[in-house]
């Protein structure tokens, strides 16, 4: 009798043990685990970088939420920095440099919907989704005008408004990074823009 409740204690000290060990491991895992709301959460943005006669510098990083599958949006901030030296030869037979400095900043909100995906499947293009892009932006920007003369003044900064739409591809690098080449039209042309339509951009995120 005295083996029977000897078994019966080390069975079930043995049993909670166990337990307390599944316990813990799931409170491990639990603090471990990201909460659902982060992994929605993305960041990316481009980049652009071209020296030599020609500088441009742009750096635009954003961030942005997955609402669901399909649909994400988000906000970014912009820098562009643009230099262009010209050289031209003057009546006297000189050779003078011409140097025009820009720098543009500001900040967008996006967002983009996904039309069709997994092409791949559907109609056998390994070309990604196809996806559905908006963008409002609001830039400060170098003002200038000119002369009799045809000479070019600076009229300080001003800010301008731009609304693109358009859409393009977005292909999966792994799990979470995608790329987007996106076709865009600017809607609001005004003076200063830097775009031109159609608008070629390069996104990135993870």
């Amino acid at each position: 009798m005295k083996v029977i409740y000897l078994f019966l204690i080390v069975f079930f000290t043995g049993f909670g043990v166990k337990a307390q060990y599944l316990t813990e491991d799931n409170a491990t895992e639990k603090i471990h685990k990201k909460p659902a709301w982060k992994s929605r959460v993305f960041y990316g943005g481009n980049f652009g970088l071209a020296l030599g006669n020609v500088t441009y510098i742009e750096i635009a990083p954003n961030i942005g939420y997955k609402f669901t599958e399909r649909f994400d949006a988000g906000l970014g901030i912009s820098y562009l920095y643009y230099k262009e030296s010209i050289q031209y030869q003057v009546n006297s037979g000189n050779i003078q440099t011409w140097e025009y400095k820009s720098k543009t900043y500001g900040a967008n909100v996006f967002a983009d919907y996904m039309l069709f995906d997994n092409l791949e499947e559907t109609l056998k293009l390994n070309i990604g989704s196809i996806i559905a892009h908006t963008e409002f932006e609001r830039l400060n920007v170098n003002a200038y005008s000119y002369d009799a003369a045809g000479n070019m003044i600076n009229d300080g900064r001003t800010w301008i408004n731009s609304f693109l739409v358009g859409g393009g591809i977005r292909q999966k690098l792994n799990e979470r990074a995608t790329v987007s080449l996106l076709v865009l039209y600017n809607l609001t042309e005004e003076a200063f823009t830097p775009y031109s339509n159609p608008v070629f951009k390069i996104n990135f995120s993870f």
